[in-house]
């Protein structure tokens, strides 16, 4: 039974931290059974999403082009943007990361106009 405790505690994300400490610290581990230690925790669920979530918000991960798009005024461009279509060549792959490479590159010239 203390080994599946621990294994089950041991396993929850991280934003379970401090109330699997709780439990340990506040539950005799190893004759508590899995279903009390389960109810146990689930008393404190809503408090362990509201965490994550916080913990989400704090630490949003930033698309740079979508920061420069929101944040750089827009400019109409006069050369038309084209996309790449697929070839059947070997060199294919390379040719349309050449030309994306390029449009990204005329793209950030316009914005720094």
């Amino acid at each position: 039974t203390h080994q599946l405790n621990t294994k089950f505690s041991n396993n929850l994300p991280s934003y379970w931290g401090k109330y699997v400490t709780h439990a340990k610290n506040n539950m005799n581990m190893p004759i508590v059974t899995y279903v009390e230690l389960f109810t146990h925790l689930r008393t404190y669920e809503e408090h362990a999403l509201k965490s994550l979530k916080r913990k989400e918000q704090s630490f949003a991960v930033v698309d740079p082009l979508v920061y420069l798009a929101k944040t750089t005024p827009t400019h109409s461009t006069t050369s038309p943007v084209t996309v790449p279509t697929p070839q059947s060549s070997g060199d294919s792959h390379n040719d349309a990361m050449l030309a994306t490479m390029n449009q990204i590159s005329n793209l950030l010239s316009g914005l720094q106009k």
